[in-house]
């Protein structure tokens, strides 16, 4: 879903609020646009919960 989202001719946009995490990070890097407060949290938890995570190709 990543991959079609970064490939998508339409621009594509990502409204984040609040905080962006793991996959949900990997989706707004994806988007060609990222809408976000001064406010908001970006984090990966991959190296302390162990998993080899979602990237998506980042």
């Amino acid at each position: 879903m990543t991959q079609q989202l970064y490939l998508m001719p339409q621009p594509t946009i990502a409204a984040i609020n609040g905080g962006c995490a793991d996959s949900g990070l990997s989706m707004a890097a994806a988007a060609d646009f990222r809408i976000a407060s001064d406010s908001n949290v970006f984090n990966t938890d991959f190296p302390t919960t162990g998993f080899p995570g979602d990237l998506a190709g980042i």
